[in-house]
């Protein structure tokens, strides 16, 4: 009951993915249920009504089980605070790769493609490929004298050897280095890449695919924590091969 209760405020506060669960976990418990509850007993109380039911037995790996469990205790008991320590010291020492944007911040983008450029889970994936990214993520950056680290104009160099038009980026937190030149070498970096991506589909009543697997919504996890920084890398990494946004703009 408490698993159904759960799946109830997931169907009342959800967007149409958590909807989705909610009734495929209640309608799954539900049905486990009257399995577990009804169908069982039914089926021993028919047995035993038709005389079928002679014996109840059950299955033994061990025919007399007379290990000493306790006498070994104490190796198990090292053997699992060793392992213990193990785990996390190699989780520790992993860190900060472990944690995702979550834990360690950075930047969630939902956005929404042309009707005429859905894709499934590896079509997203392709555009935000590593190998596409050292491709389109070529940039210069120069920094707006007298902001004192804080904005940037920011351009990508196309394969024809010209450059894109300049982006003026305003960071919430100083770039790093003490001089205009360090600074901008910093923030050429940050834009040269996503860092950590991660996408996902976002499936909607109002933008259903006649593919079941395609969809134009999606979301879009990075650890870059500048919002106008990866706005300006995604602006980039999604168009076509001859530059066409692929993102529906409003208005």
């Amino acid at each position: 009951m408490t698993s159904i209760f759960m799946a109830v405020v997931l169907y009342i506060v959800g967007n149409d993915q958590l909807k989705g669960f909610g009734i495929s976990l209640t309608l799954g418990l539900l049905i486990s249920l009257f399995t577990s509850l009804y169908m069982t007993r039914l089926m021993f109380d028919l047995w035993q009504a038709r005389g079928w039911l002679k014996k109840l037995s059950m299955m033994r790996l061990f025919g007399r089980p007379d290990i000493d469990f306790m006498g070994i205790r104490y190796y198990w008991f090292t053997a699992t605070v060793i392992l213990t320590i193990f785990g996390m010291v190699v989780f520790i020492g992993r860190l900060p790769n472990d944690l995702n944007i979550d834990f360690v911040g950075g930047t969630a983008y939902g956005g929404q493609l042309r009707a005429d450029q859905e894709r499934d889970t590896e079509g997203y994936r392709a555009l935000f490929d590593d190998h596409r990214q050292k491709i389109l993520l070529k940039a210069e950056v120069t920094e707006v004298a007298g902001t004192d680290g804080h904005t940037f104009l920011i351009k990508y160099k196309n394969q024809d050897k010209t450059t894109t038009d300049p982006r003026t980026v305003n960071l919430a937190n100083k770039a790093v280095g003490e001089t205009p030149e360090l600074r901008a070498q910093d923030v050429k970096d940050r834009a040269s890449v996503l860092p950590d991506w991660s996408v996902e589909l976002i499936f909607s009543s109002t933008h259903k695919s006649a593919a079941g697997n395609k969809s134009v919504l999606f979301n879009v996890r990075s650890s870059e924590k500048e919002a106008e920084l990866v706005q300006v890398v995604l602006d980039r990494l999604l168009q076509d091969e001859k530059g066409v946004p692929l993102l529906k703009r409003c208005g």
